[in-house]
């Protein structure tokens, strides 16, 4: 391994690593590299992690990576890169880990990920072109012209190869076909051919995709599956079917709570400018009622489970389009209880949710006061500041959190971001906790962090380090009574500084963190710096202070350290590098939206 990482170089000799034929991992980021010098890389057999992140690359050598043919992971992640040369990636056929995101990028070439058969994430986005579509088309191969008498032979070809594997449903209409979904791996750029027939000499049998499935693996951020256009095969037609034209999202409604209403027409088209007939079915009976009135898709709820509508488009002429969407009820509200519901986006395993749930059945242990129920209707990143997730229907009873997994969080294995809080407590109802799949799924760190950093980062969420305090205050504490109660019930009473001390540590933004309590004085608590193990009567009675009702009864036995029991007002942060990794700079604040118990947005905290 070599670390030249956050030092102050601009260039790079041609030859500084000509002697160097066993290195596996090269890191270079948080430089000020502007270029690659052609060859630098090409007696580097062996490398297997290059991270270039935080240069200032504008351009990359057509064959730099050429002589790297066990690479497998490459960070290009926060440079200036305006275009990808076509076949950049050529020679490192086990690369199964590509960051681009924010770079320059509008398109990419053909063929960018061809060959590259063992990618696990790819991530593009924060590029102007994000994002990227990566879009299926279907080829005869059996005749050069597609009118040709049947049957046809048929592929789907990737043009830029694909980035992730997928499955897309194809169908016939007036025409047979041989398969109903088409799998694509990563890396193919074509897929195996299946065959079509028609069903009536004459007439053109049309060959169209159904509703691509959402992008569920974990890291391809800025890419998105779109369907191609369909194909007339053996005559000419003066009618063609229906189309998507944009993706029904999800829904999240309420037993008990109000209907969905959407106008249908919005998210389909006819080519042809034909009036579309529309009808809606449930999968699973008896969760909603869908009926479609008058082009309004009316969903009422029902009963706690989950089901999947089908919304079919028909034109005048029989040919149709379908569009099937995920529908969930989730239970009333329960005025005496402290409800923490969690939304998991794709990608989790089945044991990763089971431990997240126990983290958030934790604190419903302790937290037990019911917070005014805030109303809902739109979609969760309408909230979140993004276009992802269901949309809401209903109300929040008392916290809702989306869990989301990314490929890298910088350092940090978990951050929690304010979505959204209430205007007269300013306790949020809405929020993201992000886990870092680099860090979640790192065979060497110890099987229960994940449990810890969701018990630390939900503690966010409920409302610890939502302090108040200046980011250049000396000695910052949280003065809240009950709090410094609790603390001094631990063994402070001694402790000379002020009460509760929260760690002053500069952030990577510049300034200081106050979003913790001190890890040199309040160690192993959930909310210390390095995420501990336990839940002290001081983090619950500082959720007191900020307006929860909490049952300290359920907090875990404590006893400050000795050396917190007495005058070490001045002593610093200890050796917290492991900490560090994980859960500094884990809190990101604004823009938060701010809504009345109507719901009704009443202002947005920008920072």
């Amino acid at each position: 391994m070599l670390d030249l990482s956050e030092n102050r170089l601009t260039t790079l000799p041609p030859e500084v690593f000509q002697d160097l034929s066993s290195l596996e991992r090269l890191f270079l980021q948080v430089n000020a590299l502007g270029s690659l010098p052609p060859d630098v890389l090409a007696t580097l057999s062996n490398l297997r992690v290059l991270d270039l992140s935080e240069n200032r690359l504008s351009e990359l050598p057509p064959d730099i990576f050429e002589g790297l043919p066990g690479l497998v992971k490459l960070d290009l992640y926060a440079n200036f890169l305006a275009e990808v040369p076509p076949g950049i990636f050529n020679g490192t056929p086990k690369l199964a880990e590509l960051s681009l995101d924010w770079n320059g990028l509008t398109d990419l070439p053909k063929g960018v990920f061809a060959g590259l058969s063992e990618l696990k994430w790819v991530s593009l986005a924060h590029n102007p072109g994000a994002d990227f579509p990566v879009k299926p088309e279907f080829a005869r191969v059996d005749a050069a012209d597609p009118l040709a008498a049947g049957p046809a032979t048929v592929v789907v070809r990737v043009p830029t190869g694909a980035p992730f594997a997928f499955a897309i449903p194809v169908s016939v209409q007036r025409g047979t076909i041989s398969r109903e979904f088409v799998s694509v791996l990563p890396g193919d750029t074509v897929s195996a051919p299946f065959v079509v027939s028609g069903t009536k000499a004459g007439e053109a049998a049309h060959v169209g995709f159904g509703q691509p499935p959402e992008v569920t693996g974990v890291g391809y951020g800025g890419l998105d599956l779109v369907r191609g256009e369909e194909l007339a095969l053996f005559a000419t037609t003066d009618n063609r079917s229906p189309v998507a034209r944009s993706r029904v999202r999800a829904h999240r409604m309420q037993a008990g709570g109000p209907s969905a209403l959407l106008g249908i027409g919005e998210y389909f088209d006819d080519p042809d400018g034909d009036s579309l007939a529309y009808e809606a079915v449930t999968t699973v009976p008896g969760v909603v009622d869908a009926r479609i009135e008058e082009g309004v898709l009316w969903l009422e709820p029902r009963s706690v489970d989950t089901t999947e509508v089908d919304v079919t488009a028909t034109d005048p002429g029989g040919l149709r389009a379908t569009q099937r969407f995920r529908t969930w009820v989730v239970p009333a509200p329960d005025p005496d209880a402290f409800n923490i519901e969690l939304y998991f986006e794709p990608g989790f395993t089945v044991e990763e949710e089971a431990t997240i749930r126990r983290a958030a059945d934790r604190w419903m242990e302790a937290v037990t006061g019911d917070l005014p129920d805030v109303p809902v209707q739109g979609p969760l990143g309408g909230y979140c500041r993004d276009s992802s997730g269901p949309r809401l229907v209903g109300v929040v009873d008392d916290v809702l959190i989306r869990m989301k997994l990314v490929p890298r969080l910088g350092s940090s294995l978990a951050r929690s971001v304010s979505c959204a809080e209430r205007a007269e407590s300013g306790l949020e109802f809405l929020a993201d906790n992000l886990f870092a799949l680099w860090h979640v799924r790192d065979p060497s760190r110890d099987v229960d962090r994940l449990h810890r950093s969701a018990l630390h980062e939900i503690g966010h969420v409920l409302g610890i380090g939502d302090w108040g305090l200046r980011a250049r205050e000396t000695d910052p504490h949280f003065a809240g009574p009950l709090a410094v109660a609790a603390f001094d019930a631990a063994g402070g009473e001694g402790y000379t500084g002020g009460k509760v001390p929260v760690e002053d540590r500069p952030s990577l933004g510049g300034g200081g963190t106050l979003v913790h309590w001190r890890g040199s004085v309040i160690p192993d608590d959930i909310m210390a710096p390095g995420g501990g193990t336990l839940l002290t009567a001081i983090t619950l009675q500082a959720l007191a202070d900020l307006g929860h009702e909490v049952d300290v009864s359920k907090a875990d036995p404590y006893t400050l350290p000795a050396q917190a029991q007495g005058d070490v007002a001045g002593v610093a942060v200890g050796d917290e590098a492991e900490a560090g990794e994980v859960l500094f700079d884990d809190v990101v604040r604004g823009p938060v939206v701010v809504v009345d118990r109507d719901g009704k947005v009443v202002r947005i905290i920008r920072n």
